[in-house]
């Protein structure tokens, strides 16, 4: 029967706990898996070229991971005399997901660690007791445990950053890689209702930089003197990275801020071309605004004189108008019509003698 924590595992995979352990576990290694359930994880190690001592107290869970590896151990491990008959010679010992089911986390850690060869390391995976969502569910009065999860049913231990790297210390380790498993507020299986949550109440639980924090997945070493001496001559290769990279980044800043001042000088040289331009214009647009003035004023005048002529030609019209009816009045009297027949006997009295 599969087991209930049965996963896929891709050692590429991004944010993901297993794909974590994969690569910090890494290849070819002599490896002991704590908690190993069905053996997802031992296959993906299998399949990385480790050779993997398996320790799993579901029995049932136990005969699928025999298809596994060769190496399994079944029992309890919060029987300390579990591992007595392993010696000292694990490249890596595997805690993904299992020291917060046993009842002395400390204990167990303690033991594993004196099972290290010279140079091991231990890989842990733990929930985070601390995320939001849990946070968040507390505040409404629930802690509703799961089949899985932040909350899983069989969980006797809950750990954050602190207690984590406490209970390292105390087993002689110290951690040298750490990483997060991330998930949004209202992104676990918890199922915290977002309109539950006044958005203050959700500011404040976020100001933790671990909120959002899932899981945590770190690599320990024994914190030996060994280790303090090749810790510090990588710091000062690091240190000395740090400082090559920073100075690459200088030059590179140095060269791009000379260009910024060669294109502002260009800029401003640009600037003045433009402004003398503008200026130009606004020398020959006040030009043009005079003539335009004066041929206003000109029309203006024009205009008056046409209309002082028209006023003129007016009265003429008028004038002659007048006259006109004038002088139909006067050949309609009878004195001029008398005076025209005088006129014409006079013209034929005459012509004769012309």
């Amino acid at each position: 029967m599969p087991s209930r924590y049965e996963a896929t595992v891709d050692p590429e995979a991004a944010n993901s706990a297993h794909g974590f352990m994969a690569q910090m576990v890494g290849s070819n290694k002599r490896v002991l898996e704590l908690g190993a359930a069905g053996g997802h994880m031992t296959r993906a190690l299998t399949a990385q070229g480790c050779t993997v001592t398996a320790v799993e107290y579901d029995a049932e869970a136990a005969i699928d991971l025999k298809a596994e590896t060769s190496e399994v151990i079944v029992g309890d491990l919060n029987d300390l005399t579990l591992l007595d008959d392993l010696r000292p010679d694990y490249d890596v010992v595997l805690c993904g997901d299992v020291l917060e089911h046993l009842l002395d986390p400390q204990a167990v850690l303690d033991r594993v660690t004196r099972l290290l060869a010279p140079g091991g390391r231990v890989v842990v995976s733990l929930p985070h007791v601390g995320h939001v969502d849990v946070r968040l569910a507390l505040l409404q009065g629930r802690w509703d445990y799961n089949s899985w999860g932040l909350l899983d049913a069989t969980h006797i231990r809950f750990f954050t950053l602190k207690t984590i790297q406490e209970m390292v210390a105390r087993a002689g380790l110290v951690i040298i890689d750490l990483r997060r498993v991330r998930a949004p507020a209202f992104e676990t299986e918890l199922r915290v209702d977002r309109a539950s949550v006044p958005t203050a109440v959700l500011d404040a639980a976020l100001q933790d930089p671990e909120a959002e924090t899932y899981q945590f997945v770190f690599t320990a070493v024994k914190d030996d003197g060994n280790y303090q001496t090749t810790r510090l001559i990588e710091s000062q290769v690091e240190v000395q990275s740090e400082v090559d990279r920073w100075r690459v980044r200088a030059e590179s800043a140095t060269a791009k801020l000379t260009a910024a001042n060669n294109l502002a000088a260009a800029a401003e040289q640009e600037r003045h071309r433009v402004q003398d331009e503008i200026d130009d214009i606004r020398g020959k647009w006040e030009g043009l605004w005079s003539q335009s003035e004066a041929l206003r004023h000109d029309r203006d005048r024009l205009q008056a004189e046409h209309d002082q002529m028209r006023g003129e030609w007016d009265g003429l019209v008028s004038e002659r108008d007048h006259l006109a009816q004038e002088l139909d009045a006067l050949r309609a009297t009878k004195t001029l019509r008398y005076t025209n027949l005088a006129r014409s006997a006079y013209t034929r009295v005459r012509r004769p003698g012309s």
